[in-house]
């Protein structure tokens, strides 16, 4: 019935009197994890925080969320030149120097990569990177570095030169040696150095002058005194002398008796179970890490020289992962770091894991109980009892950490009746009951159980075989909660039960008891299936408190798993659906879920500690309620805090005597002191990691459209510039935090964009920005601290640059605003120019007008004055006609001639200026008709033979052709070549020739030619001699004797026949017109009416002139005129055979011509009144 053992917490092993119990758990990095290789050489931390591993295949860069691996690549000078990194070091510049077996590299942190360059090597001629070994940074800007050949040299930075303290024989103050193995910059300021014959010199930073020598006693053992050792200077300026390969023994120096301890191999008294310790390390308490070769690591106590091993545990992933230890390295936040030789890397802290794990391990030990634990009870010991799933009952010694085991044995009526135990009670007699799924209640005692079980038609016997809950009240009475049989209270005198059923008067709402607690007041409360019930102990009546979705302040729901009264007398209530505060005078209560900080709905069990904090396992970790005097939070754990596993157990908790809380789950239990649990206020540095241009990584020192993007780190680099078009980017970030790199969480912000915080999803560590404008930002980013704070103080930070395009730079935009100014003026120019142009265009305007309208008025007067001269003109030149043919004196005749031509030209000026008029006003239309035009031309040409032959010109006409009929406008063409016969004749002198000729040009059309040999033309006048009124600007006489309207009116009158008319002439030399006109069919005659010119009376010379009276037999002849002479002169030229009737004005001939409907009306054109 009864079994003894031993439990195994996680890696419990005595070795010696002298072996102490170690607890230590560890958390494991692997090649899982993103590691190059798991066979690491050597651990470093950085000056920046960065966490450095050293594989067989390649370097690592650890930043707590992921590596990055740095190998040989043959086609880049500038990577990893060996992938075996032996040891690595920093100087005080920050520079790592990557130790291999048989070379020194230099890695620059800024631009990421690694040489062999360093600017200290260049310094001294004697200094060789070969027997390179160790170095440290003193922290004043100095470097000290240990070589195994040359000894010790010093960088001194204040001189930036490089120093060599060698060893003299014959001085004292010289280091011991030029073989140094190890160089060590101790807590106290000073510089500890190793040499290979076993001794080590301190050495005054400061000063640089030997202040100690020490001698490890390293020639007992070594005959030869001369072997690679390390050397370790613990917070107490302990010395610890080891060597990878010198064996077993290790030498403890202490300088308070100034005494060696030397560990050596087992036998010797003080022991190291091991080949060859590798590593020596020491932590925040003050013990010494002793990391060996296949020994796992030796934890010593240096002041008892007692230890204990941790060692790999076979099925315990929390345990080392191998016990062959390669190196040990601490980093600032005080985490232990173990690398092995094929397991990748351990890291060991006591906040990792605060809550002390209970868990037995199959693999090393067949005497284990099952870690499926759902019940616990303390006895008056302080011991344990721990009621298993489908494993009995186990007694938990935990002075000497022995296990009884109870188990149900089958034919036995004194064992467990159950395997299953779900609840468990010790009364006030010490007496344990022990509570089943299935096989009712047990009452251990004297080393028997006692079984109560229902019985059929037994009343008193126990309601149902699954007893939930047991719990004694304050009466000392004895509760038992089932799972169908409701609550029965055990009744001792007749060992029966009293219950009491759902539907039952004053009795619970459901028979399903899941949980049960007696309060301060000695009230009992009871969950079940159906709400929350209180059994009052003054009245003996029981309250119900239901779910009722619909109604403010109900609890949250129905099945009550978890009832506890804090400190403070508060009652809170754990459900499937929140935490439940009862407001117990209003019956109220206040609900707490996720949002307020919960991990989990459900609430499986809970524990108050002594400060009125309430401790709340879940199906997601425990959490502990902080309660304030108006104010809770919550504070969550995991099982990377230690936990047995993610999910709780219902009724696996129990507060102990000690104020030490049990939780238990299905992966064994944990014990812990809520005083003990330390809260994580650090902070973690955040580093900028990367950065990615359209999801493309951005690489140190490459260009990217002719620009280097990133000069150097993203975590060295102050600024970034990126154009206009790459403004598509993200950063990427991490927190250093090792101890729960999982949990951290960001938030960052970008100023001048968005001014708000914005908290990143859980895992993502980047921030993405698209389509920023032009302009300067600045990146932030900030870590939560491990107690959730933002600490704003660790943030990192990066401006950026967003460069407008061209025509967007401040340049830019100031020379468009110059432009603008300049448009501006330029615009203010136009406008007023415009309005200066518009006032002139309006000046000119007004000035045409006035000016044509001059004009108009000097036409008006010349035509009328033209029209004027025409009557006595007529006058002048008919009588002179006449009497030119009766005259026979030739005197006088000749005198007549002299009237007659004058009168003549002077008419013709006169028809000029109206016809001048008459285009003015379009008056004048073309009316062609069908003629000979050779001859026309020739008879025109003709009538000007007499003045040629009176001015000594010769004259001809030439054509090609005796006669050619076509359409002309006979008056029109006789006008042209007049004028161009009259100015022929005006400038060719005498003896000179003018010749007219015409030819008919492809059957298209006619070419008059009027030449002359005369004074000619400059050809700078060509273009003008055919405007209106144009006189040579010269004062030359002989080219001014002409009105300038001549060639105007032939221009004019050409283009109205279709034609083309120009001049070829030069000074001097004569000229020639050229007249083109189409030919003219009938249907280019014009429509218009011809106001035919009066005819010249010339033509009338036949006319009887003698007087003839009116007949009424003779045709009837209007005669119109204003003029009396002029009518009188008609009217007897017209009596002769016309009946004539007169009028003087046009009204009283429109009269006459109504009322007498003459048979021709000979009428003057402009005449008072109606003309």
């Amino acid at each position: 019935m009864k079994r003894y053992c031993f439990l195994i917490i996680l890696i419990v092993l005595y070795y010696s009197a002298y072996a102490q119990r170690a607890d230590n758990f560890f958390r494991r990095i692997d090649s899982g994890w993103g590691l190059s290789n798991n066979q690491v050489n050597t651990i470093f931390a950085d000056s920046d925080g960065f966490l450095w591993l050293a594989t067989v295949s390649g370097l690592n860069r650890y930043d707590s969320h992921s590596f990055k691996v740095f190998k040989n690549d043959p086609l880049d000078p500038s990577s990893l030149p060996e992938n075996i990194i032996t040891d690595i070091f920093e100087d005080h510049l920050g520079m790592l120097w990557l130790l291999t077996n048989n070379n020194c590299y230099i890695y620059n942190p800024e631009l990421e990569s690694f040489g062999e360059a360093h600017l200290f090597f260049n310094l001294n001629p004697d200094f060789t990177r070969n027997g390179i070994r160790s170095l440290c940074a003193d922290g004043q800007g100095n470097t000290w570095i240990g070589n195994s050949s040359s000894g010790l040299w010093l960088y001194d930075g204040s001189r930036s030169d490089l120093l060599h303290l060698y060893h003299d024989a014959d001085d004292a103050d010289t280091p011991s040696s030029n073989r140094v193995m190890d160089v060590v910059m101790g807590d106290d300021g000073k510089v500890y150095v190793a040499h290979a014959n076993g001794m080590v010199d301190v050495i005054d930073k400061t000063s640089r002058k030997l202040s100690q020598r020490i001698d490890m006693e390293v020639k007992a053992t070594f005959a030869d005194g001369d072997k690679d050792f390390r050397l370790f200077v613990d917070s107490d300026q302990h010395l610890w002398l080891y060597g990878p390969r010198v064996g077993e023994e290790l030498y403890h120096y202490n300088p308070e008796p100034g005494q060696v301890l030397i560990f050596k191999a087992e036998g010797s008294g003080n022991e190291i179970r091991g080949v060859n310790i590798s590593a020596v390390e020491e932590d925040d308490s003050g013990r010494i890490w002793v990391g060996t070769d296949h020994g796992g690591v030796y934890l010593l106590d240096k002041h008892t020289h007692k230890y204990s091993v941790l060692r790999n545990v076979p099925g315990d992933a929390t345990s080392l992962s191998a016990n062959s230890v390669t190196s040990l390295c601490k980093t600032d936040d005080g985490i232990i770091w173990v690398g092995t030789f094929k397991n990748g890397v351990n890291y060991y802290h006591p906040e990792l894991f605060q809550f002390e794990l209970y868990r037995t391990n199959p693999a090393i030990d067949h005497r284990y109980f099952s870690n499926d634990v759902n019940c616990f009870a303390e006895d008056s010991r302080g011991n344990l009892w721990i009621g298993t799933n489908d494993d009995g009952l186990v007694y938990f010694n935990r002075k000497d950490l022995s296990l009884t085991h109870y188990r149900h044995e089958p034919g036995n009526p004194a064992s467990l009746s159950n395997n299953v135990v779900v609840s468990l009670c010790m009364d006030h007699k010490g007496r344990l009951w022990v509570g089943t799924y299935q096989g009712g209640l047990n009452r251990f005692e004297n080393g028997r159980f006692k079984r109560y079980m229902p019985k059929a038609g037994d009343p008193s016997s126990l309601a149902d075989s699954r007893v939930w809950q047991i719990i004694e009240d304050k009466e000392k009475r004895l509760w038992v909660g089932t799972l169908g049989g409701g609550l029965d209270l055990y009744d001792e005198r007749i060992d029966g039960f009293i219950h009491h059923r759902a539907g039952d008067y004053n009795s619970i709402d459901s028979e399903f008891v899941l949980s049960m607690e007696v309060d301060s007041e000695g009230d009992l409360w009871v969950g079940t299936s159906g709400g929350l019930n209180l059994l009052e102990h003054a009245t003996g009546r029981f309250r119900h408190f239901a779910h009722n979705s619909g109604v403010d302040g109900s609890i949250s729901h129905s099945h009550v798993l978890s009832i506890k009264e804090d400190a403070h007398g508060r009652l809170w209530v754990g459900t499937r659906n929140g935490l439940n505060l009862l407001n117990r005078e209003s019956g109220k209560f206040k609900v707490f879920g996720l949002a307020d900080g919960l991990p989990d709905h459900n609430i499986i069990s809970m524990q108050p500690d002594d400060h009125g904090n309430i401790w709340l396992s879940t199906l997601n970790g425990l959490s502990n309620l902080i309660s304030n005097t108006d104010s809770f939070s919550f504070r969550n754990y995991d099982v990377l805090h230690g936990l047995q596993g993610k999910e709780f157990n219902e009724h696996a908790s129990l507060r102990l005597s000690s104020g030490e809380l049990v939780f238990g789950g299905t992966n064994g239990f944990n014990i812990f002191h809520p005083d003990k649990v330390v809260v994580n206020r650090r902070s973690y540095p955040v580093m900028l990691t990367n950065l990615n241009l359209h999801n493309q990584r951005v690489v140190i020192g490459e260009e990217y459209n002719n620009r280097v993007l990133l000069p150097k780190a993203l975590n060295k680099s102050k600024s970034i510039s990126l154009k206009h078009n790459q403004n598509v980017f993200s950063i990427e970030f991490s927190a250093l935090n090792y101890f729960h790199p999982e949990r951290t969480r960001f938030r960052y912000r970008l100023d001048g964009f968005n001014d708000l915080w914005i908290e990143a999803a859980e895992g993502n560590r980047s921030a993405t920005f698209t389509n920023l404008n032009p302009g300067s930002y600045t990146f932030r980013v900030v870590a939560a601290a491990s107690d959730g704070s933002w600490n704003e103080n660790d943030e990192a930070q990066l401006e950026l640059v967003i460069i407008p395009p061209l025509y967007a730079t401040g340049f830019a935009y100031a020379l468009y605003f110059v432009l603008f100014v300049l448009l501006v003026v330029l615009l203010t120019y136009i406008i007023r120019r415009r309005a200066e142009m518009k006032y002139l265009r309006r000046q000119e305007h007004d000035e045409y007008e006035r000016m044509r309208e001059l004009d108009a008025m000097k036409l008006r007067f010349f035509t009328n004055v033209s029209h004027e001269l025409r009557t006595p003109l007529t006058l002048i030149l008919t009588p002179a006609e006449r009497l030119i043919k009766k005259v026979d004196d030739k005197q006088a005749k000749a005198q007549l001639e002299v009237i007659q031509r004058n009168a003549r030209r002077l008419l013709n000026l006169v028809n000029q200026l109206l016809d001048f008029r008459k285009l003015e006003v379009d008056n004048i239309k073309l009316n062609s008709r069908r003629g000979d035009i050779v001859s026309f031309v020739k008879d025109t040409g003709q009538s000007f033979a007499d003045l040629f032959d009176s001015k000594g010109i010769h004259f001809a006409f030439e054509s090609d052709l005796s006669a050619f009929q076509t359409h002309f406008d006979h008056d029109k063409i006789e006008k042209i070549v007049f004028n161009l016969l009259s100015n022929a004749a005006k400038f060719t002198p005498q003896g000179g020739k003018v010749k007219l000729s015409i030819s008919v040009v492809d059957k298209k059309g006619i070419c008059i030619i009027v030449e002359d040999n005369g004074i000619g033309i400059p050809e700078s006048l060509h273009s003008k001699v055919f405007e209106r009124f144009f006189q040579n600007p010269d004062n030359d006489a002989s080219m001014n004797q002409g009105s300038g309207i001549g060639l105007s009116l032939c221009s004019e009158f050409v283009k109205m026949h279709g034609g083309e008319i120009h001049v070829e002439s030069s000074e001097g030399q004569g000229s020639r017109f050229i007249l083109n006109l189409p030919l003219l069919e009938a249907h280019d005659e014009s429509p218009a009416v011809y106001a035919k010119e009066a005819p010249d009376l010339k033509e009338e010379q036949g006319l009887d002139y003698e007087e003839v009276k009116g007949k009424d037999d003779l045709p009837l002849v209007l005669l119109v005129e204003d003029n009396l002479d002029l009518r009188t002169y008609l009217r007897e030229n017209l009596s002769a055979k016309y009946h004539v009737i007169e009028a003087a004005d046009g009204e009283s001939g429109w009269k006459l011509a109504l009322n007498r409907r003459p048979g021709l009306i000979v009428s003057d054109i402009m005449m008072p009144g109606i003309d």
